[in-house]
């Protein structure tokens, strides 16, 4: 298909695109798939990219220099940038969830998110909801709630061995984990007791 500009404004043409379930149009796929070889050949600023998009596509020298109120060639690469990237961490994120496919009840241990840096103890999976993760754990003597995802966990786990606070990072974790014998409800009850319905609730 040949390259065309939108006849829309381009960011409402995009509008949506870092949703994990936005679907290019034609016309944006063709731009997508030249940005996507550009990117893996090692083209990293958007003006690089642009040039190589625009080779690659044999865009006309008017069509590049257009750059009214709708947008032009620059602005789309941008857009198509943007576009791969999300795709790229929605993926990141479905792959954690998938590999640590997490239940209420599961005890992962001493996290350290990289939001402040903070050791969370006895961190419990309280509830999954989609990729939403809520977790129970100890800052000292406080009892706290966490939100995060798999990919975040993957990240505090590691920050965490890596900062000797856990033996194991993420990769050691999966491999050694084992089905939790109890029911979640045992599970969590069993973290530092009852812990208040109105806890504070912290995304991470």
């Amino acid at each position: 298909m040949r390259y065309s500009l939108p006849d829309i404004k381009m960011f409402d043409d995009w509008r949506g695109h870092a949703r994990p379930d936005y679907r290019p149009t034609a016309r944006q796929q063709t731009l997508v798939d030249a940005v996507a070889v550009a990117l893996a050949h090692g083209h990293e600023r958007v003006a690089d990219v642009c040039a190589a998009v625009a080779k690659e596509l044999a865009i006309p020298e008017a069509l590049l220099r257009r750059d009214d109120a709708q947008g032009g060639v620059y602005q789309d690469v941008y857009c198509a940038i943007q576009y791969l990237r999300h795709r790229a961490d929605h993926r990141r994120h479905a792959l954690a969830h998938e590999a640590l496919a997490p239940v209420a009840g599961d005890i992962l241990g001493t996290l350290v998110f990289n939001t402040n840096y903070k050791q969370t103890t006895g961190c419990v999976i309280e509830s999954v909801d989609g990729t939403s993760i809520t977790l129970l754990g100890k800052r000292g003597a406080l009892c706290v709630r966490l939100q995060s995802t798999a990919l975040g966990i993957r990240y505090a786990m590691d920050a965490a061995a890596e900062r000797g606070r856990r033996r194991d990072g993420w990769e050691e974790f999966l491999a050694t984990r084992h089905p939790v014998a109890t029911g979640p409800q045992s599970q969590t009850e069993a973290h530092a007791g009852a812990v208040d319905a109105q806890l504070p609730l912290f995304a991470v």
